[in-house]
């Protein structure tokens, strides 16, 4: 009986572990998907407001404003999951480029750069397919976690 006991302790022991595991790796994804998704809504609120606003260069300035304050934010995110932490580490180097990207086509712009500027907004629109990939990895990765808890 007492050997009896041991496994089941050992076997309960190892299924906490288990599931802590599975719950931790869950509560970080959560983490690093609401920082990120923070970050789109508000670039689209400042894409959407572009359409209204005549002066496009304010709003290019204010959506590298918006991607330096989220680098910031996806920094702050406390990750021990590897996997997540490359993720993380590639969200930051995409808001990065397009944040530089943005400050370069408002130079380009005022330097009057129309071939510059052009070739500029095709990298800048390049981007969302980076972010699509990001995201998707990150959803993919969260998603097998969450059926493994």
């Amino acid at each position: 009986m007492k050997r009896q006991y041991k496994v089941a302790s050992v076997a309960l022991f190892s299924l906490a572990m288990l599931s802590t595991g599975c719950s931790t790796r869950v509560a970080q994804c959560n983490k690093l998907i609401k920082v990120a998704n923070a970050a789109t809504t508000e670039v689209q609120s400042i894409s959407q407001r572009s359409k209204l606003n005549k002066n496009k260069l304010q709003s290019m300035t204010q959506l590298a404003d918006s991607l330096d304050k989220h680098i910031q934010e996806v920094q702050a995110v406390s990750l021990e999951d590897q996997t997540l932490q490359k993720f993380q580490s590639s969200l930051k180097s995409l808001y990065k480029s397009s944040s530089i990207l943005s400050r370069t086509i408002v130079k380009a712009a005022n330097a009057k750069d129309v071939k510059g500027m052009t070739s500029l907004l095709k990298q800048l629109a390049g981007q969302s397919q980076t972010e699509r990939t990001i995201v998707n990895g990150i959803n993919n990765y969260c998603q097998a976690g969450a059926r493994g808890a």
